[in-house]
Order: structure tokens, then C-alpha cells, then sequence
């Protein structure tokens, strides 16, 4: 909902008025992705660094999304979606865990499991596994 909203308030200045029989896409280059793109981090820094823990300070339990991340040749790399979120790893399982700041050197045969949490560590995403094997697998 904060995104549509966003969308109908903020008119960003390489924006096209529409008109009847044009695309607009990424193939016709009447948008500037460049600009799209910042203007999309703009966006979510403003929600992850500082709209999300306004909503945990109003008592409103946000969904924290799961980070993505890989592993190759034994180094886990991890990513949030939303800036400001920490990202957590796990090498045992779920039983202890470290914050991830940068890539990791994790091994060759292992699986880590990854989990974001708001900047206050109160909301957590699902947990979510990264393995190597499967990585392989897929060509990676």
C-alpha cells in the first residue's frame, strides 16, 4: 500500500505526461531507467532507514522481507531488499547466529541459512537456506 501511495503523491520529474497509442518501457527508451532506478532507492532507503520504525513505534508489526543470497566458491554473499534491515546468518542450523555485514567465507559443503530483522532486531523475516550444492546444480 506505502508504494501505490507513493506512486499517486510523488510525480517524479523525467515522468511523461500519458498519451493514448504510447509504451512506455523499457524497449521504446522513453523511460530512463537510470532515473527510474534512483529514484526506486530513494524510495526504499526513506522506507527501510526511516518509515519502518515509525510503524514499530505506532505498535504496527511489519512484514520484514527475507534476504537473498548465494553462495560461491565457499564465500556467502547476501542481499536485503529493504536498506536499513539487518541480515543474519546462521551456519549451525537456526542455533547461533552472526550479523552479516559483508561476504563471508563459509566453506566449500555447507548451508547457511539467512534471516533479516528491523533495525531494532524485534521483527524477524522467515528464515530462509542458501546451499552450495544447489547453486551448482542450477549453473551457478
Amino acid at each position: 500500500v506505502l508504494a501505490v501511495a507513493e506512486r499517486a503523491w510523488h510525480h517524479a520529474s523525467w515522468e511523461l505526461d500519458w498519451t493514448p497509442g504510447v509504451t512506455y518501457n523499457a524497449t521504446t527508451g522513453l523511460v530512463p531507467e537510470d532515473e527510474l532506478a534512483s529514484d526506486y532507492n530513494g524510495f526504499v532507503t526513506k522506507l527501510g532507514c526511516h518509515e519502518m520504525s515509525k510503524m514499530k513505534k505506532l505498535g504496527i508489526a511489519y512484514r520484514v522481507p527475507p534476504p537473498g543470497g548465494s553462495i560461491a566458491s565457499g564465500v556467502l554473499s547476501a542481499n536485503s531488499e529493504l536498506p536499513c534491515t539487518d541480515i543474519m546468518y546462521s551456519m549451525d542450523e537456526g542455533n547461533t547466529w552472526s550479523e552479516y555485514s559483508v561476504p563471508v567465507t563459509v566453506g566449500e559443503s555447507v548451508s547457511v541459512h539467512l534471516q533479516s530483522t528491523s533495525s531494532d532486531g524485534t521483527l524477524k523475516s522467515r528464515i530462509v537456506g542458501v546451499d552450495q550444492m544447489e547453486a551448482r546444480k542450477l549453473g551457478a
